[in-house]
């Protein structure tokens, strides 16, 4: 089976964005994204690496808004033509939000309720085992999640694609306060058939950050719990293998 999906055809992805302000405030994101994706009926899988950095400048005094970076894999198995079973693990830190490492791992299923040549939508829940661990904190944290994410994608030919994806992650043991909701949406101009143009808006919220923001004996105390970053930038997709 791995000697089929290390020889079938492959999706090479890349992409490069950001964003430049001048003026009275002066501030600079930058971010990357690259992935291989293989799709060999019936199995698929995925392997991505993303990461961003920003700057902003008032004054004389600077911050950095944006760093952070993630590794991402996933192997899927179609059950049928719209049940697919999945395992993923992921690793990610981001300085920003203070987190050091976020390494996690799961299973779960997805259901597909649209796919034809211009529209996809999709629908997956997943169990999730972790390890997190934030600066300044004593002791790591070991959250079982519950994670929810629909996902979806629209082609309107010259007009350009739209696409977005949402996670919902709430710890299984504290449903109202520990959560992660964290995402994107793209919309797509296509230049060539393996350039285009995107403008992406990306957020991502963290309930166990926003809590401690607020306790002044927490090392965590004043940090924003979430960011808010609009980018715009090309991609770049090949078919390898054929």
């Amino acid at each position: 089976m791995m000697i089929f999906l290390l020889t079938a055809p492959a999706n090479l992805s890349a992409a490069i964005n950001g964003t430049l302000v001048y003026g009275n405030t002066e501030s600079s994101l930058f971010g990357g994204k690259i992935g291989i994706t293989r799709d060999a009926p019936p199995w698929e899988y995925e392997l991505t690496l993303n990461g961003a950095y920003g700057v902003a400048k008032v004054g004389d005094s600077s911050e950095v808004t944006a760093n952070n970076a993630a590794l991402l894999l996933r192997l899927d198995r179609y059950l049928t033509e719209r049940v697919q079973a999945f395992l993923f693990a992921s690793s990610e830190f981001n300085r920003v939000m203070n987190l050091e490492n976020r390494s996690q791992g799961g299973a779960g299923a997805k259901y597909v309720f649209i796919k034809s040549e211009n529209a996809d939508f999709s629908v997956s829940a997943a169990l999730l085992g972790g390890y997190e661990r934030f600066v300044g904190d004593t002791l790591s944290r070991y959250p079982v999640r519950l994670s929810l994410r629909p996902k979806g994608r629209w082609n309107f030919g010259n007009a350009g694609t739209f696409s977005f994806v949402l996670f919902y992650q709430p710890n299984i043991q504290d449903f109202a306060g520990d959560y992660r909701v964290f995402g994107n949406a793209t919309y797509s101009v296509s230049l060539t058939k393996a350039l285009a143009f995107n403008f992406i808006l990306k957020y991502n919220y963290d309930g166990y950050v926003a809590s401690q923001s607020k306790d002044e004996n927490s090392p965590l105390y004043g940090t924003k719990p979430y960011e808010l970053n609009f980018l715009f930038g090309l991609s770049l997709n090949l078919s390898i293998g054929e």
